[in-house]
């Protein structure tokens, strides 16, 4: 991870200067898909206090193993496979990066892949939406930042107003 202290460290700087999650995610952007994923699951981290302030916790271990059956690294690629699927998929469909986009995150959980959307759009391009509140407790006990709200169990409409999405997908729900 040596190669990727000089954006860290660029990003810390920003979140300590700023307090700008947006212009903190616009530094740690530079980082690979990969590395960027690596960092978030680490939040909150110790080196890196300001980022640990304004960018959202990771679900400990057991809430992670809980509702996905694996944990840490070994969550973060399969986390990552799905990624790049989505990104292929939709740029693939649209001709257009997925960068900037306006995502829905349809059964968002805790927020697993929600988290690495951040490399892709800022928090206010980003929905959550789920039918399990707990799951929208959780987020917001974790400082997830984005736009949460709940649907019905079997909705016929989403709660999202006049929103328009770019993309919108559901991972096991």
């Amino acid at each position: 991870m040596q190669h990727t202290l000089p954006y860290l460290a660029e990003a810390e700087h920003i979140a300590a200067k700023t307090g700008s999650p947006e212009q903190a995610l616009a530094a740690l952007r530079k980082l690979s898909l990969d590395d960027f994923g690596l960092f978030v699951i680490s939040l909150p981290n110790k080196e890196y206090p300001a980022l640990s302030k304004i960018l959202p916790r990771m679900a400990s271990p057991e809430i992670q193993t809980t509702w996905t059956g694996a944990s840490g690294v070994e969550l973060l690629k399969q986390t990552l496979a799905f990624t790049r699927i989505v990104e292929s998929c939709a740029v693939r469909h649209t001709q257009k990066p997925l960068h900037g986009s306006t995502i829905l995150d349809f059964g968002c959980g805790y927020g697993r892949i929600m988290r690495m959307m951040y490399f892709f759009s800022d928090p206010d391009r980003l929905w959550g939406v789920d039918a399990w509140e707990n799951s929208l407790m959780t987020c917001k006990e974790a400082g997830m930042l984005g736009h949460f709200v709940q649907s019905e169990r079997v909705p016929e409409r989403l709660p999202v107003g006049d929103t328009k999405f770019d993309l919108a997908f559901a991972f096991s729900v």
